[in-house]
Order: structure tokens, then C-alpha cells, then sequence
């Protein structure tokens, strides 16, 4: 038998609601509702957001576990050092694996083979063909691609395997696109051909991106005045474009994406220093056919997924933004990563990312972000190494959902899972929140009401 005494004391009430609302509010807050899945702590060292000693000018994730960041200092005898860092993915997570020294050349593109433990970077003047084993990375060759003398501040591009790895596409801010075929071994490269796209030596024409399909067949280029389409010939050459796009009255191109299938391509057409606006077109039309999906803050850095589905930008301010292509809507509102301005992003979708080579080894050697190496291999700059270490437990998870990582001049690097701006986190009001505020209520209850069990 239960005998209750209702005659409960009017602060003892108070006390009573004011303490419900709280384990409310705090459940709440700490969004521990349905609504949201929750990343699992992982082992020290894993880290989401990580800060390098140099400022990154490029990233890329390679088959969906491991991401490569690029940057430097300069020529300039600052102390800031140029270098490419390998780091482990492990559910939107990173840890720094293998180090290497570009010696004063800064990388600012990479790139990986389709099939192979192989990547192509752009570094300076030149371009770089590395390969990566359980050792870390050697430099296989490196050759100059890009005039020093022509326009301003030249550089390197654009770098890219096509045809299977067949073939290697260089672009450089000269206006040259070229195509080399490399040997079996990736050991050295022979020239097929090569085009003067842009005057690269004028202001204004000088190549700002490219974009080229995996089977070689469509290539798009961009300056600030132009953007240009060819069919790639048979010979793999290029001959007299097949579209030319003139920007808006005041406005200039800046990145540019190619689908899979070369049927559509993404252009970035910015109000320099103010706004940007992101065009879907139909490259089987002659005109200039478009429809605008996003419009937003100046864009510095824009890449799209292997399965041409996802774009993402970053923008002068430090936030990304991911479009959905087939959909041609914004899917990630431009959200914070950063305190600077984005110098390099990338986008992956897991559910059709390639797979990593079956020969791929990752280094096991784990090495701390933005260390220097202890020492130069036998390949002199550009040859990695690595802290000493063992390796790490449960390295075979990857992320499962679609994510991009972007670097900025704050030198930070970020991983964004897109399930995390996905979910609905305005709705509180869910089955778990309403259950737990019920047994409070209860719980309080039994402490604040004079309750007898005989």
C-alpha cells in the first residue's frame, strides 16, 4: 500500500521544476538526443582539426584512407619549410604518418594514380612523381614543365593521370597544357605534346585551372579572361578548342571541374575580392547555357568527388560549402573551418571512392604533423621518413559518409563530416529526450513529495 502526503512545501516545488528543466536542457545542449550520431573517442593522437609548421596550399585524400597536405614557405630563407605530409585516416580522423622535404620548391597541386601507390604533385616550376610503400615516399622523377620567365609569380598548375595512368597532364600558369607518356616504372616521362592554351605572359590570360576526364577525352582550362573546351584527338594532343566562355562584364573565371563523363562542366566565375558564383553547364550547347547553384563569399579553392557528384568550395573567409551536381542544390551551407583564407580542399564520397591498390602499402613509421625528417634519404630532397613508432590499432577503419578536409593560411588542416551538418539538431523534442525528462520528473518526485511504501 502507497500513502502519499500532497501537502508539499511551495519551494520545494520550485526546486522541483527548476531541476527538471535542467537535466532537460543539459541533455539537450550536449546533444545526447537520437537525432545525432556520435563519433567514438579514439586512441591519442587522432585529431580532426591539426595544425602544421608551414602554410598548406594543397590537399588530397587517396582511395578514401589516406590524405596527402602540401605546402611550404618558399624560396624565402624564412625557417618555414616546404614539405608534403602523409597522415592515416580513421573515421574522419587524421595522424601524421610519413614526412617529405621538397627542399625551397612549395607543392601546390597533387594527384594520384588511378591503380598504382603512385602520386603526381606540383611543386614550383616542376612536376614530381612519388611513390609511397609500409618505407614512407620516394621520389621516382621530377621534371620542369612551366616557363620561369613568363607573367608573374609562374607555377605549376595542374597535374593529373589519365588513361589509367597512361598519360600525365601538366598545365601551367604560362598557359602551356601538355601531355607526357611515362615509362613502366614511373621512372621518367617522354613528351607527347603540347599546347599554348593562353598567353600566359600578358596579365590577365594567365592559366588559372584544369580540368581534364579520366578517359582523356574532354579538357576545360580557365584564365581570368577565358574559358576554354577541346576533344582531346586521338594523337592525344589538342587542336582548336570546341567552346570558348566569356565571363560576366566585370567578373573573372577562377576554378574549373569536369564530370566524369565530360558532359557537363563547373565553373567559378568571382567578383574579384567581394563574391562568387558557382555555374553548372551543358558543354553540348554552344552558348553560354548555365544554371547558378550557389552563390556566396570569394572562392579561393574548389574540388570535386571521383564520382562527379559532390563539389565543395572554400572561400577567403574560411568557410566550406559542398553542392550536390545531380541535384544542383546546396547540400552544405558555408560553414566555419577556419580563421583564414582556404588555400586547398578536397571532397570524398566513400561509397564510390576507388579502392586502395592492392600492392599499396601505408607507412607503419608514425611521424608527428608538420615534423621535419630526421634525415634525407638516399634520394637526397624528397626522399620521407618518420618518427619512431609502432603502429596504430584499428587502422583498417575508414569513414563511411561523405567528408571534405580543407587547409587555410592559418596553417590548419580540417576534416568536415558532412553527416554532421546533415542531421537535424533543431528538433530537441525527441522519444530519448522525453523519456529521460519523464524519469526526472519522477526522480524528483520521490525526493521533494513525502512518499511512504509499507
Amino acid at each position: 500500500m502507497v500513502v502519499m502526503d500532497l501537502d508539499v512545501d511551495l519551494d520545494f516545488l520550485v526546486i522541483f521544476v527548476a531541476v527538471s528543466f535542467l537535466v532537460y536542457f543539459a541533455y539537450c545542449t550536449f546533444g545526447m538526443h537520437s537525432g545525432e550520431k556520435r563519433v567514438r573517442l579514439l586512441p591519442p593522437g587522432w585529431e580532426r582539426k591539426i595544425e602544421a609548421e608551414y602554410p598548406p596550399f594543397a590537399v588530397k585524400t587517396l582511395h578514401n584512407k589516406l590524405l596527402i597536405v602540401g605546402g611550404g614557405g618558399g624560396e624565402s630563407n624564412t625557417g618555414v619549410p616546404n614539405q608534403l605530409v602523409l597522415y592515416r585516416m580513421r573515421e574522419g580522423m587524421l595522424r601524421a604518418r610519413c614526412v617529405v622535404d621538397t627542399g625551397k620548391k612549395t607543392v601546390f597541386q597533387i594527384a594520384y594514380h588511378p591503380t598504382l601507390p603512385i602520386i603526381c604533385c606540383s611543386v614550383g616550376l616542376d612536376c614530381w612523381i612519388m611513390r609511397f610503400s609500409s618505407r614512407g615516399i620516394q621520389r621516382l622523377c621530377s621534371f620542369t614543365t612551366t616557363d620561369s620567365t613568363a607573367g608573374r609569380d609562374p607555377e605549376q598548375k595542374t597535374c593529373c593521370f589519365v588513361k589509367n595512368g597512361q598519360y600525365l597532364v601538366t598545365a601551367g600558369s604560362d598557359g602551356v597544357i601538355s601531355f607526357y607518356a611515362p615509362a613502366p616504372d614511373y621512372s621518367s616521362v617522354q613528351l607527347v605534346s603540347k599546347t599554348k592554351a593562353f598567353e600566359g605572359e600578358k596579365r590577365g590570360f594567365e592559366l588559372r585551372d584544369c580540368s581534364v576526364t579520366s578517359d582523356c577525352r574532354v579538357l576545360m582550362a580557365t584564365s581570368k579572361q577565358e574559358c576554354k573546351v577541346w576533344k582531346v584527338e586521338d594523337n592525344i594532343s589538342l587542336g582548336e578548342p570546341a567552346l570558348t566562355f566569356k565571363p560576366d562584364k566585370g567578373k573573372e573565371f577562377a576554378q574549373c571541374r569536369l564530370t566524369p563523363s565530360g558532359q557537363t562542366g563547373i565553373l567559378s566565375e568571382i567578383l574579384p575580392r567581394k563574391a562568387s558564383t558557382v555555374r553548372i553547364i551543358s558543354l553540348g550547347a554552344r552558348s553560354y547555357d548555365s544554371v547558378t547553384v550557389f552563390s556566396g563569399k570569394h572562392h579561393t579553392a574548389m574540388d570535386m568527388s571521383d564520382d562527379g557528384r559532390l563539389l565543395a568550395f572554400g572561400n577567403a573567409v574560411g568557410e566550406v560549402a559542398v553542392v550536390s551536381v545531380t541535384q544542383q542544390q546546396l547540400i552544405m551551407p558555408p560553414t566555419s573551418a577556419h580563421g583564414y583564407c582556404i588555400t586547398g580542399i578536397t571532397v570524398c564520397n566513400p561509397n564510390s571512392a576507388l579502392p586502395l591498390p592492392v600492392e599499396a602499402q601505408i607507412p607503419t613509421s608514425p611521424a608527428r604533423p608538420g615534423a621535419s625528417p630526421s634525415k634525407r634519404g638516399r634520394g637526397g630532397v624528397g626522399a620521407a621518413s618518420g618518427a619512431s613508432g609502432g603502429g596504430d590499432a584499428g587502422d583498417g577503419e575508414e569513414v563511411q559518409s561523405p567528408f571534405t578536409i580543407s587547409c587555410a593560411l592559418d596553417r590548419s588542416v580540417t576534416v568536415k563530416l558532412l553527416e554532421d551538418h546533415l542531421t537535424t539538431r533543431s528538433s530537441l523534442v525527441t522519444p530519448t529526450a522525453i523519456v529521460v525528462t519523464l524519469l526526472a520528473l519522477l526522480y524528483q518526485g520521490f525526493l521533494f513529495a513525502n512518499i511512504s511504501l509499507f
